[in-house]
């Protein structure tokens, strides 16, 4: 400890020297040693402890760095990454010091947003090299350059979260809500390709997390705070919310909504390269746990009708351009919309009372997996199903077809060997196991509709106007044509195959109970035919296990 104070002594008396001393090298025109200068930087700030605000010159040290980052065509790539360097840190410091009156900050910030321009005009000049000989060239450099700024973007971001949520500003306002703040985060996922991409989109997740978990945050302890109110005090706030006084959370919105489109862009599964396959893999996991976060501050049904409204124009124009396309070629196209659509379709309601979900099934997911598909379409499709199973269970005529679906995908692929299998089969065929063990967990009795359209709730318990459930109604096929197949498809992931049994025996189990979907029913057929279900799955289950056991063997 005494040595650590002893360092720091010596920092701190040496300090203004190594400032004087780098502000004169700074003025050099050679950018070799303007890297050396950022980099020194980079290293007192990030290491000694001893550096505070006053001690930032902002001329020449600051005003170099952001020439610097101004012009990334003439610039070396070592000095451009230590100029950016060294602002990662100054922005760091003003986080953790968290002083709203901070001048550095502010200063730091109005610069910042002024880089929004370079990113945008290295967009520009790669578009602009497109098929030239210089092209690849031309990516490399200004792909590397705008990772370094979307870093920028991404601290700032998370430097300014407490008043982006707290107290969120109209863009150009000036102050630390500024909302361009989040325009600089966007202009990083809306970079058009090939300089967006993937690897460039993933650095704004972490300050996205942030932002949306604070801003759930907030709003929860705003509507605790609101309900602890008195008449008086509540009536005062909806009278400042009608004036026009905006709730601050509802400022950050529209930016999530536009971070979700610009999501999309970036997931469709459109090559057979396996090494970009585990990549997009990858990073739909990433883009699917940030989703969860978007989904709290946003509601899902409002992300929802985004995506279902951004598949209606997809399906326009591809008409608009083929009067033949089929659905097949629709879907192909909406096929990251779908995806997307997996990350919200559990908090989705299952009445679906504007019939959104029942158009999009019946008139794009089921047409355009029948028949010949790529086994990536048809692993989005299953997962979709597997997240609709609540949906699935009130709308029994979809659901019929979805289910004769999942098993067709899984009949066809029985007896295929393993290394016979096209890339993404087995974990298309996977994902319908574990669809029809999600559909089958969801037992539901409820009653059909009477001629006249509406729905019987008060069915006595033995009429047979009640719906059957999933279980019930296709038992035989899920013995038959799935359980008895399962020792035919080795390959298939053991989870998924074990998601189907679990989802099997919960449906079995409430099948015997007295009451499900909102109505009584009569349990006795289920309770019957209980002990023979159990032996079926059960014998399946075994040889499932020793071909398992004999696979394990021969490896």
């Amino acid at each position: 400890m005494n040595r650590r104070h002893a360092l720091m002594s010596q920092f701190e008396g040496s300090k203004q020297f190594v400032l004087e001393f780098l502000s004169h090298r700074a003025k050099s025109e050679q950018m070799v040693i303007l890297a050396k200068v950022y980099n020194c930087l980079a290293s007192w700030w990030d290491n000694t402890g001893v550096m505070v605000e006053h001690d930032v010159p902002i001329d020449p040290l600051l005003n170099t760095a952001f020439a610097i980052l101004r012009n990334p065509s003439t610039t070396p790539e070592s000095t451009f990454d230590a100029a950016s360097q060294w602002v990662l840190a100054l922005l760091y410091q003003c986080k953790q010091l968290s002083n709203s009156n901070s001048e550095l900050l502010r200063w730091l910030q109005e610069n910042i947003y002024g880089l929004v321009s370079v990113v945008q005009e290295c967009s520009n000049s790669v578009a602009s090299a497109l098929g030239s000989i210089q092209q690849q060239e031309q990516l490399e450099l200004y792909k590397d350059r705008c990772t370094c700024l979307a870093h920028i973007f991404s601290s700032l971001a998370r430097t300014l979260r407490p008043p982006l949520v707290d107290q969120p500003t109209s863009p150009g306002s000036g102050g630390l809500g500024d909302l361009r703040t989040m325009e600089c985060i966007l202009v990083v996922l809306e970079i058009p390709p090939p300089l967006g991409s993937r690897e460039l989109a993933s650095i704004t997740f972490h300050a996205l997390h942030s932002l949306a978990d604070d801003a759930i945050r907030h709003r929860s302890m705003s509507a605790a705070v609101s309900v602890n109110q008195g008449p008086l005090e509540s009536s005062v706030n909806n009278s400042n919310t009608s004036t026009g006084v905006a709730r601050p959370i509802a400022a950050l919105i529209p930016y999530f909504t536009r971070v979700v489109v610009a999501l999309t862009s970036y997931c469709p599964s459109n090559t057979s390269d396996l090494e970009s396959t585990d990549e997009l893999r990858d990073f739909r996991e990433d883009v699917h746990d940030l989703m969860q976060d978007i989904l709290g501050l946003v509601g899902a049904e409002a992300i929802f009708v985004e995506l279902y409204n951004y598949i209606q124009k997809l399906q326009m124009l591809a008409m608009s351009e083929n009067a033949q396309a089929s659905a097949y070629e629709v879907l192909r196209e909406s096929e990251a919309c779908l995806f997307m659509l997996t990350t919200v379709a559990k908090r989705l309601s299952p009445r679906d009372p504007e019939g959104h979900i029942s158009n999009l099934i019946s008139k794009l997911v089921l047409p355009g997996l029948t028949g010949p598909c790529p086994p990536a379409l048809q692993e989005v499709g299953c997962m979709l199903y597997m997240e609709l199973a609540h949906w699935a269970a009130c709308h029994p005529q979809l659901r019929r077809q979805i289910v004769n679906q999942l098993i067709e995908i899984i009949e066809k692929s029985a007896g295929v060997e393993s290394q016979s299998l096209r890339p993404g089969q087995k974990l298309a065929v996977g994902a319908a196991l574990s669809a029809l063990g999600s559909l089958c967990a969801v037992y539901r009795a409820t009653p059909t509709s009477t001629p006249n359209g509406d729905v019987s709730t008060h069915s006595p318990c033995n009429s047979d106007s009640l719906r059957l459930a999933l279980i019930d109604e296709h038992w035989q096929d899920l013995v038959n044509r799935v359980a008895y197949n399962l020792p035919r498809l080795a390959w298939v992931p053991i989870h998924d195959a074990t998601h189907f049994f679990a989802g099997i025996g919960r449906g079995l189990i409430c099948s015997v109970g007295t009451g499900g979907g909102g109505v009584e029913f009569d349990p006795r057929v289920s309770r019957q035919a209980f002990p023979m279900r159990v032996a079926q799955i059960c014998s399946v289950s075994l040889e499932c296990l020793s071909k398992v056991i004999i696979n394990f063997h021969d490896k």
